[in-house]
């Protein structure tokens, strides 16, 4: 039972890198921002440029987050965009962990056990 609960946490430590991973910026925040300051390092208090959000090419990548700011590669140089002033659209993937055999207890839809990864 121990070794199905330890199987189940690492599944989840997974999923929860896995959705981070795939983290992207879907646009300014308000939309009706026209610039976005771009930054250094995060917490940075003077921008190293600023960009028309029109020059972006949406949804970019976040390749990392820290201190509230999002990295970026713009125009093939790293840079940080305060989290507050984008949106993020968040995806997620689902699939069977090959190694899992037989039942496994799940939190969610019921029957899913009988149905579920082989």
């Amino acid at each position: 039972m121990r070794s199905k609960f330890r199987l189940c946490i690492a599944g989840i430590a997974l999923l929860c890198l896995s959705v981070n991973a795939q983290e992207r910026i879907s646009g300014p925040s308000p939309s009706s921002r026209a610039t976005l300051d771009l930054y250094p390092e995060p917490g940075a208090t003077v921008a190293a440029r600023q960009v028309a959000v029109s020059e972006l090419s949406f949804p970019l990548a976040s390749l990392e987050r820290k201190a509230s700011h999002h990295r970026i590669d713009f125009q093939g140089q790293t840079f940080w965009i305060k989290g507050a002033h984008v949106n993020l659209a968040k995806g997620s993937s689902a699939g069977c962990v090959p190694t899992v055999k037989g039942s496994v207890l799940t939190a969610s839809t019921p029957g899913a056990v009988k149905d579920g990864c082989q």
